[in-house]
């Protein structure tokens, strides 16, 4: 009995010491400061595409180690005010446009695994992006972070959005058969991504991840660079049966996710039906010959592609300004290119090999805008 009633006792004590222990916990935690966050807009205004800068929601997040410690959201703003937080050393981020996801409770561990994935039936409207994750220190009281005020913890240098995605796009097609192919001309009947990567990761430098699926906007033969896992996807193919020269308003282009595969890289193809200057269709003979020389698709159909490695070293490819190639996609970066044809295509544009017949020339800038001129 003696015994019964000691380790009742010693169940009580620590019954209460665990509550003592738990009312310190949250008494540590009571908050004791906010935050202001404001959002650097500049980068967002670069382009005449507002759409693609537009924020419909955002929201911040403070961090205490992985959990997270302070959440709010707001509509249409870019900035968040009064969120309550506890004061001390803790991690600040922003996402915007995030859609249906739920942010709110997600350890920063899980917040950093989120990803993206590029749809197959549609392309993005309100473009995902989110800034770094900032350490900051919080003061009790009140805190700002992105204001010119004294004392703002940005140190004027406030968090900056980016897009998770990228946009490549044609802004201008030109044929200039070089003489040996002065007979031919080319009729355009479509503008695809091909090899373009499904999913990425949404934070992290860089964001790729280990996914292996990637999608098309057009059905071609096998070559070097097509990937095991790829699958068709509408939204990356666009009809166009233009001169070339009228692209300014015609949206030529996709937003994509970041790739840096040399073994399986993005291209942005134009398809067209190769014919003889007069605009005539090709004999039965040329047609033989040409599909003999790799130009066209078969004996029978004369379609023929010009196909773009984005963002690519290539002795073809010019960029303006000091812009480096780097042999990938880069999120937040705008990949313009301007294509000028000067033969016939190629049958497999997912083959490995030198392109002879084209050349490019791109312009990036943040949303880096790249100017990439390339010449077939």
């Amino acid at each position: 009995m003696k015994l019964t009633k000691y380790l009742l006792l010693i169940a009580a004590a620590l019954s209460l010491a665990a509550c003592n222990k738990e009312k310190e916990e949250i008494s540590q935690g009571e908050k004791n400061a906010s935050v202001s966050v404001r959002i650097a807009s500049s980068n967002l205004l670069r382009l005449n595409q507002q759409e693609s800068a537009k924020v419909v929601k955002l929201a911040a997040m403070i961090y205490n180690g992985q959990a997270q410690e302070a959440y709010k959201e707001v509509q249409n703003a870019l900035e968040v005010k009064n969120i309550e937080c506890v004061a001390g050393t803790r991690s600040l981020v922003v996402v915007a446009n995030f859609g249906d996801r739920t942010l709110q409770g997600l350890s920063l561990k899980n917040l950093k695994a989120l990803t993206e994935e590029l749809k197959k039936d549609a392309q993005p409207v309100d473009l995902l992006m989110t800034s770094e994750i900032k350490e900051i220190t919080l003061k009790e009281g009140v805190n700002k972070y992105g204001y010119d005020d004294p004392g703002d913890l940005s140190q004027k240098k406030p968090l900056e959005l980016k897009r998770v995605h990228a946009r490549a796009e044609f802004v201008s097609i030109t044929q200039k058969m070089s003489p040996a192919f002065k007979k031919y001309k080319v009729d355009y009947t479509a503008v695809a991504a091909l090899i373009a990567k499904k999913q990425s990761f949404i934070f992290g430098s860089p964001l790729v991840n280990a996914h292996p699926a990637y999608l098309y906007g057009i059905k071609t033969d096998k070559g070097s660079y097509t990937p095991a896992d790829y699958e068709e996807a509408p939204s990356l193919k666009r009809e166009y049966k233009g001169t070339g020269e009228d692209l300014a308003d015609k949206n030529m282009g996709f937003y994509l996710i970041e790739n840096n595969d040399g073994s399986h890289p993005t291209m942005l193809c134009l398809a067209g039906t190769l014919k003889n200057q007069d605009g005539s269709e090709l004999s039965d003979q040329e047609k033989k010959d040409a599909f003999a020389a790799g130009w066209i698709v078969s004996e029978t159909d004369a379609t023929t592609y010009y196909p773009v490695l984005i963002n690519w070293v290539n002795a073809k490819y010019k960029y303006e300004g000091n812009h480096q190639p780097m042999n990938s996609i880069v999120r937040n970066h705008y990949y313009k290119i301007s294509l000028t044809i000067t033969g016939p295509g190629t049958n497999k544009p997912e083959e490995e090999k030198k392109i002879s017949n084209l050349d490019v020339k791109c312009k990036v800038v943040e949303w880096v805008t790249v100017d990439q001129n390339v010449t077939w």
